[in-house]
């Protein structure tokens, strides 16, 4: 028996000769979608519902779906703005398609969207580099919480907002009366604790609903701004009053 082989390149025309036919037998479907006053709409989707076909019509509004098969389809036309449209078509093999569509505008609108816009604790200046920058930019060591957080985790004393910091913790209570604070094997005395930046005597426990937020700067760079400050430095930050007026 006597075999025949064909040159690859005999083959591989065969095949795109074989796919050219197929996709010769499907059909397309164009058309032009205008608005109520006639303007062309563009930007509007247009697809085959229950296939991958689709398109957007471009600035005349025109658009055009190639590659498909012969059989009957549910065209959908939808876009913000306008009321969206459906409409039965049959596509045949080898032929283009002609449907337009005018479409009115609808008052459908979005769901409301709101943005909320807001610096972070790293984009915020502190008052315990004694300049007004950015922690970001700070060569020191700082950490800080603001109310939001002290008021989420209901933060009754100032060790509870201290669980916050690396390096900075409770050493003793004296009784119960007062809270003595450390950071790195070093204590945190009058000298190293400050309320809006003025150092204050830290023997009695602040109210922390009036703190606006805690800073705290670690390291030895803290030595700069008090007095044998070789743990860090505690920097409380009061709430500001409101001078906006409210209705009665």
């Amino acid at each position: 028996m006597v075999k025949i082989q064909y040159p690859r390149l005999f083959i591989c025309f065969i095949l795109l000769f074989i796919n050219y036919i197929g996709f010769s037998q499907n059909g397309s479907v164009k058309g032009k979608i205008t608005t109520s006053d006639g303007q062309p709409a563009e930007f509007v989707n247009v697809g085959l519902l229950g296939t991958a076909k689709s398109a957007l019509t471009n600035n005349n509004g025109e658009f055009q779906i190639n590659d498909i098969q012969p059989g009957k389809y549910t065209l959908k036309v939808s876009t913000i703005g306008l009321e969206s449209k459906t409409s039965e078509l049959i596509i045949t093999a080898n032929e283009t398609t002609v449907i337009d569509f005018s479409l009115n505008e609808t008052t459908q609108q979005l769901k409301e969207i709101v943005v909320f816009a807001a610096k972070s604790n790293n984009e915020r200046p502190v008052n315990i580099g004694k300049i007004a920058i950015k922690p970001i930019d700070l060569p020191q060591s700082t950490a800080i919480i603001d109310k939001d957080v002290m008021e989420q985790q209901q933060t009754l004393k100032i060790s509870d907002a201290l669980k916050n910091f690396n390096g900075v913790y409770l050493m003793g209570t004296s009784g119960g009366y007062q809270e003595e604070i450390a950071g790195r094997g070093f204590a945190f005395g009058s000298s190293n604790t400050f309320k809006n930046g003025i150092r204050f005597n830290n023997l009695a426990m602040p109210e922390m609903s009036a703190l606006e937020r805690i800073e705290v700067m670690k390291g030895s760079s803290a030595i700069l701004f008090g007095n044998v400050a070789a743990g860090g430095v505690i920097n409380l930050i009061t709430k500001k009053p409101d001078f906006n007026k409210g209705s009665h």
